[in-house]
């Protein structure tokens, strides 16, 4: 039991993350499961400790190129642990909806560079498929 307890502290102190109320945060990132997987920036701001809210886009280059749009909203469950809901959507297609869960490790710059992976959910709109995927991304806090 002593090793469990130990291990559990390890843990949770190899992942802590000060996600306090005001803070902003910059990331982009990526699902690696789609061909739709281009990289998408974002913005997030912390309404309150442990809650963002976040807006992304990112756009598709050649003929048939589309503007992408994202809004979505954080919670960190624990510390280091997290899940998201976001709608996307294009500029010439219907919304679809996306759930995430994820963790985040810090990689340096006292606790404001971080990596997220995640695993994620798309549930599609009208005109789009629907796909269960890996993803990830590297968030700036300031």
């Amino acid at each position: 039991m002593k090793k469990l307890t130990l291990l559990v502290a390890i843990m949770v102190a190899t992942f802590s993350f000060a996600q306090d109320k005001g803070q902003w945060s910059f990331g982009i990132g990526t699902d690696f499961t789609t061909t739709a997987g281009f990289p998408e920036a974002s913005v997030g701001y912390f309404v309150m400790d442990g809650m963002m809210v976040s807006a992304g886009f990112h756009m598709e280059m050649g003929d048939d190129g589309h503007t992408n749009w994202d809004l979505g909203a954080r919670y960190y469950v624990t510390g280091d642990m997290f899940a998201e809901a976001h709608v996307h959507g294009m500029t010439d297609m219907d919304p679809s909806l996306a759930f995430n869960v994820g963790c985040s490790k810090e990689l340096g710059f006292e606790g404001k560079l971080w990596f997220e992976p995640y695993v994620g959910m798309t549930m599609p709109g009208n005109d789009m498929d629907g796909h269960l995927g890996l993803g990830t991304s590297f968030r700036f806090c300031f």
